[in-house]
């Protein structure tokens, strides 16, 4: 279903033992914070189905354990900033 989510609050950086972050479906979600950088424990980002999503953080190469990101159905992502290359244990 539709959430009314259009953005994440900068705290959610201080969620340092996260490993799993699930966003699917948040249709209105337009950008992430660049203090996702401090989730440094999270192995799975799910953006499916989030359509308004424009762009990722470069800090989003911060994220050295992530072995899952999801970004099926995100239909105005244009690019992958850089520091996804970053991401070497990524696997889906």
């Amino acid at each position: 279903g539709y959430t009314r989510v259009v953005e994440l609050p900068e705290e959610v950086g201080s969620l340092t033992g996260l490993e799993t972050l699930g966003l699917s479906g948040c249709e209105g979600l337009q950008t992430l914070p660049k203090g996702l950088r401090l989730l440094t424990g999270l192995q799975e980002l799910n953006l499916e189905g989030c359509v308004m999503l424009q762009e990722l953080p470069d800090e989003i190469g911060s994220l050295v354990v992530l072995r899952t990101l999801n970004l099926k159905g995100c239909k105005r992502l244009q690019q992958l900033p850089g520091g996804v290359s970053s991401l070497v244990g990524l696997q889906t």
